[in-house]
């Protein structure tokens, strides 16, 4: 974990996209936004899987220098295909 995930994490959070209190979803995103990932894969139906959240976490990224094209999904889309469970 470094000074840019974490000011990413922050931008998430004050951009209100995530809580104060669950900061680990807003490293979790930075994380792979700054990693370069296209696709971040998670269960976190809350604060993650969500095509609205998946559409903010793009616009900070955008505005912040990271790809805006993250896609956030679940292992069960990733392996059987979108809006499919397995």
């Amino acid at each position: 974990m470094d000074d840019e995930i974490r000011g990413l994490a922050k931008a998430y959070i004050q951009a209100g996209i995530v809580p104060v209190k669950k900061v680990n979803d807003a490293l979790h995103v930075a994380a792979a936004s700054a990693g370069g990932a296209d696709v971040l894969i998670s269960w976190n139906y809350r604060h993650l899987v969500r095509p609205r959240k998946a559409e903010e976490f793009c616009a900070v990224n955008l505005l912040h220098g990271y790809n805006p094209q993250l896609e956030i999904s679940t292992p069960a889309e990733v392996l059987y295909g979108e809006g499919t469970d397995p």
